[in-house]
């Protein structure tokens, strides 16, 4: 592999992994709500407590319509299953690969999440891509040298 520094690019040549189209239609209803909820902020009449909790109601759907629509337009897929790879990024203090390897192929997709969100420091750095229902899984692992991760090796699926 050209650049073991891109583990993203690895899955792009895999052929079970496609890039696929985001789907639109959870952001143009969030929009639509917003301005169903923005509509009914004015038709309130003299309740105030109503019309302000629907006038910000409709603009936090409206905002987050807008971050969900003009995020990146593709995603990576995993053609067999059809399901989105999700990226987490797990750190450990063990010095052993095999070792970290085996403890992130046992791990489902809600204790990896929850260990990726409790993780924030360590000397190694797990890149993981996976689907939910653990499919399939890409890691890429990556050593601390001063003020830099630098990956050990190209990614592997496990």
């Amino acid at each position: 592999m050209d650049n073991i520094n891109n583990a993203r690019g690895l899955l792009a040549y895999d052929s079970n992994v496609v890039r696929a189209p985001k789907n639109y239609l959870a952001p143009s209803l969030l929009i639509a709500l917003a301005g169903a909820a923005f509509a009914g902020a004015t038709q309130a009449g003299e309740n105030d407590t109503l019309m302000m909790f629907l006038a910000i109601a409709s603009i936090a759907m409206a905002a987050t319509g807008l971050y969900m629509m003009f995020s990146p337009s593709q995603v990576l897929v995993y053609a067999p299953t059809g399901e989105e790879l999700r990226k987490y990024e797990l750190f450990f203090d063990i010095e052993s690969d095999d070792r970290i390897a085996e403890i992130v192929r046992q791990l489902d997709s809600r204790t990896l999440a929850q260990h990726a969100a409790a993780s924030s420091r360590g000397k190694k750095r797990v890149t993981v891509y996976t689907v939910p229902s653990a499919a399939f899984r890409v890691m890429q692992i990556a050593t601390f040298v001063p003020y830099e991760y630098r990956p050990d090796a190209d990614p592997v699926e496990i």
